[in-house]
């Protein structure tokens, strides 16, 4: 979790899937860090994919789209994170969403 967290800048926003605020990278990583070694102790995140776009030569905004497994059924969903480079790429922000298939009746 502390490698995940390094990621992120020191006054960094992060809402969970829970849409649960949180402020500065003590706090990400507490509640993060509390999260996966209680519910998520057996889980695994991986990356499926991502896209990339540049807004300023320092800013970006990056769509991450993710599988957890290992906490039940497979998860799927996409962080959106904006991203700001300074002596390397740091997230600034970030917004968690879990994707929940939502059957369409005919």
């Amino acid at each position: 979790m502390s490698a995940f967290v390094g990621l992120f800048s020191r006054h960094a926003d992060f809402v969970n899937v829970l849409g649960v605020h949180l402020r500065g990278r003590e706090e990400i990583e507490a509640r993060l860090a509390d999260a996966h070694r209680t519910i998520y102790s057996n889980s695994t995140l991986r990356p499926e994919s991502y896209a990339f776009r540049g807004l300023t030569p320092t800013i970006a905004l990056v769509h991450l789209n993710w599988q957890m497994t290992g906490a039940g059924e497979d998860r799927h969903g996409v962080m959106t994170l904006l991203v700001e480079r300074v002596d390397r790429w740091l997230i600034t922000a970030a917004h968690n969403t879990e994707t929940v298939p939502v059957p369409i009746s005919k």
